[in-house]
């Protein structure tokens, strides 16, 4: 019987969580989860808004406790806490272990599931304090998008836009980031492709005016920019792809049109003919979120590019109950080298420590299918668990060094 239960786990992708001891509702735990638009909003509240306590009615605290992975964390947390699996029951032990000292708690929960680092998407600083709240090895991602419209607003000129985005690139790859996070299939409203120069410099004012079309065009110059930076100096483009939510919004780019949202596309396949081009190819790419849920497509370009790679980070927690299919639809076509899990978490340490248990237990059961289906011998089967769980990550990333727990 495949043994996997002492593999590390690599987080590629997470937010902040907390390491407050402060006491912790069911909801609370519950509304972490919540993706959607949530309930009816204050009519001055935004579209975007993803569901909080304030805005939350009796109804939806209902269906907000009826998520499949919650009722997956609660489950698991009773069975390891050793209570009932009743959330006020979860509830109250979980703040019983944390009082007093939840950065122990923390550093517990990861120690417990073997969560040994984390790639943060966070826009502050590199070695910002704030970050002590992970107990394991942190890498960082830097956030272009935000930076690139501020910048825009104070910029003379395209010409001026370009240098400042290159110079700030070596920056912060000097600094130790070791990627870029991207929206780019948010931000656009057609098929990316390589923008000239000159045709960045036609629609600056018109970006800088507001013009979304003009933005895009001028964002997409500076996304060729990045993969060509990506190959000289040896750091991953991690672009968020498929939905976490809100289903088919733009939220990401149209926070300046009051009221009004637009469709775009998450789906990487947009992206196919722009990395044919051979100035690209070597450029590495990390499609996160799998693009659920055609999680298919993601891992089958895996397959067709070198230079591209996925994880499954928000797939996994959320799609608990249905994980280990999900997983399952990416083993068959994705390269195994080249295959990373996530979760991309925040406000809970709970869901990295979901997250390693329900990666263990499904590539346990996937891989052991294999074995009995003489598909895989043994040995296969426990590198590709070691490949994904944690290795293929710290290989991208040049963590080789880091040191490894005794697993074996």
């Amino acid at each position: 019987m495949l043994k996997i239960d002492a593999v590390p786990f690599f987080d590629n992708h997470t937010h902040f969580i907390s390491a407050a001891a402060a006491p912790v509702e069911p909801l609370d735990l519950a509304l972490a989860f919540c993706h959607g638009w949530g309930p009816v909003l204050p009519d001055d509240a935004p579209l975007g808004m993803s569901a909080e306590r304030f805005c939350c009615d009796a109804e939806y605290e209902k269906h907000a406790m009826n998520t499949g992975v919650f009722k997956a964390l609660i489950c698991q947390l009773a069975r390891y806490y050793g209570c009932e699996a009743d959330p006020e029951v979860v509830a109250a032990e979980r703040n019983r272990r944390s009082a007093g000292d939840g950065a122990a708690y923390v550093k517990e929960m990861y120690a417990d599931s073997r969560v040994i680092a984390e790639v943060v998407d966070e826009g502050v600083p590199m070695n910002d304090p704030s970050l002590q709240c992970f107990p394991v090895k942190v890498l960082r991602l830097f956030q272009m998008d935000p930076a690139i419209r501020r910048q825009l607003a104070v910029s003379g000129s395209y010409e001026e836009l370009r240098s400042w985005f290159e110079n700030l690139v070596h920056e912060k790859m000097k600094e130790g980031y070791i990627g870029l996070k991207s929206h780019v299939l948010e931000l656009l409203d057609e098929t990316p492709y390589d923008v000239s120069d000159e045709e960045a410099s036609f629609c600056f004012e018109g970006a800088k005016a507001g013009d979304r079309k003009a933005f895009g065009r001028i964002y997409q110059a500076l996304f060729c920019r990045a993969m060509i930076l990506s190959q000289q100096l040896g750091f991953t483009i991690h672009i968020h792809t498929g939905t976490t939510g809100n289903s088919g919004s733009d939220i990401h780019g149209d926070k300046t049109q009051k009221g009004e949202m637009r469709i775009s596309s998450n789906d990487p396949y947009l992206l196919c003919p722009l990395l044919r081009d051979r100035r690209y190819m070597a450029a590495r790419l990390v499609l996160l979120h799998g693009n659920y849920p055609d999680i298919r497509r993601a891992a089958l370009m895996t397959h067709a590019f070198p230079n591209v790679y996925m994880d499954l980070s928000w797939v996994l927690p959320w799609t608990a109950l249905g994980f280990e299919r999900n997983l399952a639809e990416a083993l068959e076509i994705a390269m195994h080298d080249k295959l990373m899990l996530g979760t991309g978490q925040h406000n809970f340490p709970e869901m990295s420590w979901l997250a390693a248990r329900l990666a263990r237990q499904g590539l346990q059961r996937i891989l052991q299918g294999y074995i009995e289906k003489g598909l895989m011998d043994e040995k296969q089967a426990y590198e590709t668990a070691c490949d994904v769980m944690y290795r293929n990550a710290m290989k991208l990333y040049g963590c080789d060094g880091m040191e490894e727990e005794n697993h074996d």
